[in-house]
């Protein structure tokens, strides 16, 4: 298995872990669990639903996917869905966590320069 798979079944298991527990997800949802963007968030999904796509049911109202009358965890199997998030907030918290930091920073900055510009 090479690394993009490993991700990817990382991703698809957190998904599993997350609707096990949640009863909905959204792309959303995995992107700020994930340095990924969103249309590889949306393409990950939908490589999920392919085996069952009975799994997850969209709900365009409510821009999510929801657990299906027939979920059943693909990726994940017997293992503890809370034990399976819980680690992943655990592997990936530093980074989301230092992307949110540097995007706060970078607002800063930028609305510093923007009230200078507006002060000349």
């Amino acid at each position: 298995m090479n690394q993009k798979r490993a991700f990817e079944l990382m991703i698809m298991r957190f998904i599993d872990a997350y609707v096990d527990l949640h009863g909905e997800i959204n792309t959303t949802t995995i992107i700020n669990q994930f340095p990924i963007h969103r249309t590889k968030a949306s393409r990950i999904v939908q490589l999920y639903l392919k085996p069952k796509p009975s799994n997850l049911r969209y709900v365009p109202s409510k821009s999510c996917h929801l657990k299906g009358f027939s979920f059943e965890k693909l990726h994940l199997k017997d293992e503890s869905s809370l034990t399976y998030l819980n680690a992943m907030e655990l592997a990936f918290l530093p980074y989301t966590e230092f992307l949110k930091e540097e995007a706060a920073k970078l607002a800063a900055q930028e609305a510093k320069e923007a009230d200078k510009a507006k002060a000349k």
